[in-house]
């Protein structure tokens, strides 16, 4: 009897440790995934201005499209920021002005693959310019993809088709059903068939505390091509925001919005859409 009675006494602390044991080994490992997890996120610093479509040395010497290109390689939530130096060819009286020039618009992957882009600057929109020079779009987002802009100006952008064309929408940002969401920031003189400004086709596209202004829809023809922004089957939410002073080459277009603004969207100034617009 006494070693019936005494055997369970011996076996079940010894379970107990080992269960013990196990539960705190499992643990371990989740804390471990979740470390390689966050440290698999990159952060990208701009050290340049030019084009350059080589590597990305954060830090160190990297381009804003190869941050961009590092960034669509990982997939992981990435940021890009800026520390460019005040003597880069492209900085003047504390203004320093990307210019893309080549190489065609910055591509934004499936945020599925890519995770979602961050690309922000400290110094505020209107010391930071991001230029097409006039030669292509200066965003293109993939459907799928995730943008959030903060404290940049998206300038001289130029979509190059006509209105049976895509390529022909959007001269600042191009969103082909992902989500862009500007923050701080200014999209300006940017030209395209529709879209002068921005073009969000089936997507998302949140603005807050932005300007959109002096942006062009250089079609004689289309009555319903916006010099602003072009909401097309999507989503806009605006807070805070200014859609003003763009113009259209037909006077029956709409200057500054085409396409419906979501409800809840406050505090804005959106000029004399004309047809199409709703103000709040």
């Amino acid at each position: 009897m006494s070693d019936f009675t005494t055997t369970p006494r011996a076996f079940f602390p010894s379970s107990t440790f080992r269960a013990s044991g196990l539960i705190a080994a499992f643990t371990f490992l989740i804390c471990l995934f979740a470390a390689q997890s966050v440290q698999a996120q990159l952060t990208l610093t701009v050290t340049r201005t030019d084009n350059r479509n080589t590597t990305c040395v954060s830090g160190v010497d990297c381009s804003l499209r190869e941050a961009v290109k590092a960034a669509n390689a990982a997939a992981t939530n990435d940021t890009i920021n800026f520390a460019i130096p005040a003597g880069d060819a492209g900085c003047a009286s504390g203004v320093c002005s990307i210019t893309l020039r080549i190489f065609g618009a910055l591509v934004v992957n499936d945020a599925a693959t890519a995770g979602t882009l961050t690309i922000t600057n400290s110094t505020g929109a209107s010391n930071l310019l991001i230029s097409a020079n006039g030669g292509s779009r200066v965003f293109y987002l993939n459907a799928g993809a995730n943008l959030a802009i903060n404290g940049v100006t998206i300038t001289r952008g130029r979509g190059t088709g006509n209105i049976f064309n895509l390529n022909g929408f959007g001269g600042g940002i191009y969103n082909n059903g992902g989500t862009t969401t500007l923050t701080n920031s200014t999209v300006s003189s940017n030209r395209a068939v529709n879209g002068g400004g921005i073009t969000t086709d089936r997507g998302t596209l949140n603005l807050t505390s932005v300007t959109v202004t002096r942006n062009s829809s250089t079609s004689t023809t289309c009555t319903g091509c916006a010099g602003g922004i072009l909401n097309l089957f999507g989503t806009a939410n605006l807070k805070n925001t200014i859609v003003a002073v763009n113009t259209t080459a037909n006077a029956s277009a709409p200057p500054d919005f085409g396409g419906v603004v979501a409800a809840g969207s406050s505090f804005n100034l959106i000029g004399n859409g004309q047809r199409h617009d709703r103000h709040y």
